[in-house]
C-alpha cells in the first residue's frame, strides 16, 4: 500500500514540476512580449536658416531602447538625404553621425528644404531638420 502512494506522489511531484516549467516559461514571454530593439533618431539643430552656398552641419543621436547610442566613427548608423534631391543642396556623410549640408549657389532656391537622417538598421526610422532660405526658424 505504502508503495502505492509513493507513486502517486511521484507522479503528482512529476506532473506539477511540468506545470512550473511551463509557467515559468509563460512568465518569461510575457515580460518581454516585445524583444525587438526601438529605434528613435534626434537631428540637431532642427532649424538654420542659411543664405544660398552656405552650408551647415548637422548632428543626428541614435536611441535604441530610449539609451543614447555613442557614436562610431567607424560605421555610421544613419544616412543623410536632401528631400527633392540634388537641385536643394547636398549632405553628406561624416564620421560620427554627422551630416554636412551644402546649400547651391543659386537664387531660386525654395523657401525651405527638408534634410534628414534616416536609420540604416530600420528605414523606417528617421529624423528631419529644415533648412530656410527665406523667413525665420520658429
Amino acid at each position: 500500500m505504502e508503495s502505492k502512494y509513493k507513486s502517486i506522489l511521484n507522479q503528482l511531484t512529476k506532473k506539477l514540476a511540468s506545470l512550473f516549467v511551463l509557467f515559468s516559461i509563460a512568465f518569461i514571454y510575457s515580460c518581454d512580449s516585445d524583444p525587438t530593439e526601438k529605434i528613435a533618431i534626434e537631428i540637431n539643430p532642427l532649424c538654420v536658416e542659411l543664405l544660398p552656398g552656405e552650408n551647415q552641419q548637422f548632428n543626428a543621436s541614435i536611441f535604441i531602447n530610449g539609451i543614447l547610442q555613442e557614436p562610431n566613427p567607424d560605421n555610421n548608423a544613419v544616412t543623410w538625404s536632401v528631400e527633392g534631391g540634388n537641385i536643394n543642396g547636398t549632405v553628406s556623410n561624416n564620421a560620427e553621425n554627422a551630416g554636412f549640408y551644402q546649400s547651391p549657389e543659386v537664387e531660386n532656391l525654395p523657401d525651405e528644404v527638408v534634410i534628414s537622417a534616416t536609420s540604416k538598421d530600420d528605414s523606417q526610422k528617421r529624423a528631419q531638420a529644415s533648412i530656410l532660405f527665406t523667413g525665420n526658424c520658429p
